[in-house]
């Protein structure tokens, strides 16, 4: 048992660069927004990260809640700093931002080696496979999540970006990010 008493909750957070509190492991969550934050750092080649299993721990989850002053789970720790939950994840994973905060505790995301051939300006447009995750499908959802290379520039203008919450992902929503050069 990990415990979930507040000193041994703030030596958990700061031990590792990426902590993750988890409903299940990250390779089997046990429910959807817990698989979308495994999916989403998996996106970024993120696979160095400790993961805290709170279903086999009570009193972890009910601590890390309180540790937090967060009421949900999953959550997500960088470098000792509580960043949110699932939907936060995902707005910064859609902005941005999670490339930036990764470049910060030295993690190259894998979303920028994946765009250097693309002749679109779209640094990534695809993200199926976090939309079929949260609406529970195996696959991408509605056919195919991931837009024809032409349409990508289309699909990754702001005005035309789809911003899907975790809570509320509609099938067929495309979870994506901004124009390349909005993040070098």
């Amino acid at each position: 048992s990990v415990g979930g008493s507040a000193e041994q909750l703030d030596a958990l957070v700061k031990k590792d660069k990426v902590v993750v509190f988890l409903k299940g492991t990250p390779e089997q969550p046990q429910c959807g927004f817990s698989n979308a934050v495994v999916q989403i750092l998996r996106l970024h080649g993120v696979s160095d990260y400790a993961a805290y299993n709170v279903l086999d721990d009570p009193q972890l989850r009910q601590g890390i809640k309180d540790y937090s002053n967060w009421p949900t789970i999953p959550q997500v720790y960088l470098n000792g700093e509580f960043v949110g939950g699932c939907d936060i994840l995902l707005q910064m994973h859609q902005n941005g931002d999670l490339v930036e905060e990764l470049k910060k505790l030295g993690i190259r995301s894998a979303l920028l080696d994946e765009t250097k051939d693309q002749d679109s300006n779209c640094a990534f447009a695809s993200g199926g496979e976090v939309s079929a995750v949260l609406s529970g499908g195996e696959g991408p959802v509605g056919g195919s999540c991931r837009p024809a290379r032409s349409e990508l520039g289309e699909a990754c203008r702001p005005e035309n970006l789809r911003l899907a919450s975790c809570a509320g992902v509609k099938q067929g929503d495309v979870v994506g990010s901004p124009p390349k050069n909005g993040i070098e």
